[in-house]
């Protein structure tokens, strides 16, 4: 999965750029963004943030991490000295104190009253602190590790972490917390942060109750505390391994592939590059798998399970939507060492590089040990799968005495 923004941080002094306004009377969504969303940052690392009262503002939790005294700065680039109150690194969130005042508390509203399909808007800052507004729908309430949270279809950087988002009627109804993928963020309810008496804003604010609604989705999360499951992608090639074999190097990936048009019918490309100590790079070989040495696997149960599990962690529309169109299945494939072994060194390491015909491939797959791969060894998992998966193996020759390798070819330094 996408996991919840975060960022390292350096002792010193955090900003936050905060538009100040009046905030007397009903607005509409777009005007309480402007005016109650902040970008915070420590002069590197940026991360949203929420105007609470006159004097305080809830961020990001990892961005103030070691921070104790911060300068805030307003739309007029005029600077307040502020400070950390509180912090929960269980939600990853912070409040901040400004001591000069001058801001405006926002409505509150109640999260549980929102309809799906009600539409959110956040503001969000980019490195250079522009700012921009962006809308969602609230598509449904799912339970994430014990909590209720809003799932909208949010696009937003990572940086926006922590910003406001309003509802329809203008009030604050969450921050934005988390991202599990494209499209896919989730927001923290507000009453997290302000209901409760061991809340993170129990000594600002007269202790906050939850109303029946929240109060019930509250405690229906509480009865989950598993985290939601990591949504299958076509996109993505995750799930992968590979080993080797007396002749060759073999491996599968679990992929969804489109019905009737499916990438795993055509020729796997590989590429094997060599990496010397300076970073210098040569190809040893590259081309397609011949149809003999790639198989694929269909695997009708396992689909059955992701659309169940998909379907309880995002439900019907997402199943339709992303999982449908796609069949699921392994692709098995052997890449016979020949091809490459006669220009193996043991002064350099190696890497496989895998593609579908459709672009799509898995991380590169990383050796240190090619000279003894080519000199016959065999680990247990690449020799069982070979026989057990029936791929034609060629009479391992001899093994070679490692060659030292040619002088490189003067290239750039790569950097590191």
């Amino acid at each position: 999965m996408f996991l919840e923004w975060g960022y390292p941080m350096r002792r010193g002094l955090c900003f936050a750029v905060v538009m100040l306004a009046a905030c007397d009377g009903a607005k509409t969504p777009e005007e309480a963004a402007t005016l109650g969303d902040v970008q915070v940052t420590d002069g590197f690392k940026y991360a949203g943030g929420v105007v609470l009262t006159d004097q305080h503002v809830l961020t990001q939790g990892a961005i103030v991490k070691g921070v104790e005294d911060t300068s805030v700065l307003d739309g007029a680039a005029k600077g307040h000295r502020a400070r950390v109150t509180s912090r929960s690194a269980d939600l990853n969130l912070a409040v901040l104190y400004i001591e000069t005042g001058g801001l405006q508390k926002p409505a509150f509203a109640d999260s549980a009253a929102l309809a799906e399909g009600a539409a959110l808007t956040a503001q969000v800052f980019d490195p250079q602190g522009k700012a921009s507004l962006k809308t969602a729908v609230f598509k449904a309430w799912r339970n994430h590790e014990g909590r209720a949270y809003l799932e909208t279809d949010f696009d937003t950087p990572d940086i926006a972490t922590g910003a406001g988002v309003f509802g329809p009627d203008g009030k604050l109804c969450g921050v934005l917390s988390f991202k599990l993928g494209t499209k896919l963020t989730y927001v923290l309810p507000i009453e997290y942060a302000t209901h409760g008496p061991k809340s993170l804003t129990a000594q600002i604010f007269r202790e906050k109750k939850d109303s029946p609604g929240f109060a019930a989705k509250r405690a229906e999360a509480e009865q989950h505390p598993e985290p939601m499951p990591t949504p299958k992608s076509f996109d993505k090639i995750d799930e992968f391994e590979y080993s080797f074999s007396k002749t060759a190097i073999v491996g599968w990936m679990r992929i969804l592939d489109r019905k009737g048009a499916a990438s795993h019918a055509q020729p796997l490309r590989y590429k094997v590059e060599a990496v010397n100590e300076a970073q210098a790079k040569r190809v040893l070989a590259e081309g397609h798998l011949e149809a003999s040495q790639v198989k694929w696997v269909a695997q009708a149960d396992e689909m059955a399970n992701l659309v169940k599990n998909m379907g309880a962690g995002f439900g019907a529309a997402w199943v339709k939507e992303n999982l449908e169109p796609y069949e699921y299945g392994e692709v098995r494939w052997r890449l016979p060492i020949s091809v490459f072994c006669p220009k193996v060194t043991d002064k350099e390491v190696h890497v496989v590089n895998l593609t579908l015909p459709d672009g799509r491939a898995p991380q590169p797959m990383g050796f240190n040990d090619m000279v003894n791969i080519c000199g016959g060894q065999e680990d247990a998992d690449g020799g069982a799968w070979e026989r057990e998966w029936g791929f034609p193996v060629e009479v391992a020759k001899a093994p070679a005495a490692p060659k030292k390798p040619s002088k490189p070819k003067k290239r750039g330094r790569r950097g590191r």
